[in-house]
């Protein structure tokens, strides 16, 4: 089992004719090359995994597998399979996804006049927008829960502890909740249904500008410092260290500050400009 000492990005050079090629990647700083005949008993699979040939020279990993000795026989397929990487981001992605919906349905009370009526009864007016936050927050909590199943399936493989998992979670309400007061803050301040459903449209983007699809080493520099310096990307660090086991560093303390600003943030504004409708 062929090991290399790798502290950065790598290239992949893989030419397969028999068997198949199942990438791995993670944060880790060396790399394991594992090769297996495609079914243990079998006297070609076997043959075939003695003459596969494994170099690493320069930063690029070069895997060359014999040539198919017949007319019929398998060409093979390759799978690029990095579902543990890109997994916790995806669950980030989701977690954003979910929580902006709030500005919609805010927006969608304010122009259809039920805020008005409420501001008639006997309530708490923060507790209209308190509502939407905690009703879609649970119901972001509920979506994780189906996309970490949908995970499982594809290969997503965690070796978190209940602890862990529990901490993860955690991560995952407090963005969504200080997210989701963000989006009733734009809800409220937004002219319409259409416009309210468009404005948070950026705050789903930042998690591809992080960590959550590819590590922020491999961009181009200016690209880089905003990754690394923007809100998602400790959380996405977090996350992925939780459950993969990964160094966190202190990305868990940047992935808690910042939720505790966004949700600071986001009830201040929600809280002024639902004040200022009422003014109105």
């Amino acid at each position: 089992m062929p090991s290399y000492e790798t502290k950065g990005p790598i290239t992949a050079t893989i030419h397969v004719e028999v068997g198949v090629a199942r990438i791995s990647a993670a944060e880790r700083t060396d790399t394991v090359v594992e090769i297996q005949p495609r079914t243990a008993g079998d006297k070609d699979d076997i043959r075939a995994a003695e003459e596969t040939r494994v170099e690493f020279t320069d930063g690029t990993l070069s895997i060359r597998t014999p040539r198919a000795r017949g007319l019929f026989s398998a060409r093979g397929s390759v799978t690029v399979d990095y579902t543990n990487f890109v997994a916790p981001g995806i669950l980030l992605m989701a977690a954003t996804a979910g929580a902006v919906s709030t500005a919609v349905s805010v927006c969608t009370d304010m122009t259809e006049g039920i805020i008005n009526r409420f501001r008639t009864m006997s309530i708490s007016r923060s507790s209209v927008l308190t509502g939407h936050v905690v009703g879609n927050v649970i119901q972001t909590m509920i979506s994780l829960a189906l996309v970490i199943g949908v995970a499982l399936l594809v290969g997503f493989r965690p070796n978190a502890t209940v602890v862990e998992w529990l901490a993860a979670l955690g991560i995952l309400a407090l963005l969504a909740f200080g997210l989701s007061w963000l989006s009733a803050a734009i809800g409220l301040g937004s002219s319409s249904v259409e416009a309210a459903s468009n404005a948070p449209m950026p705050l789903t983007f930042l998690p591809f500008l992080g960590s959550a699809i590819v590590p922020p080493e491999s961009m181009p520099v200016g690209l880089r410092w905003f990754a690394e310096y923007q809100p998602f990307t400790p959380m996405t660090d977090t996350l992925r260290g939780l459950l993969m086991g990964t160094e966190i560093g202190d990305s868990a303390w940047l992935a808690l500050g910042w939720g505790v600003v966004l949700s600071v943030l986001g009830f201040l504004w929600a809280r002024s400009a639902f004040h200022r409708e009422a003014k109105i």
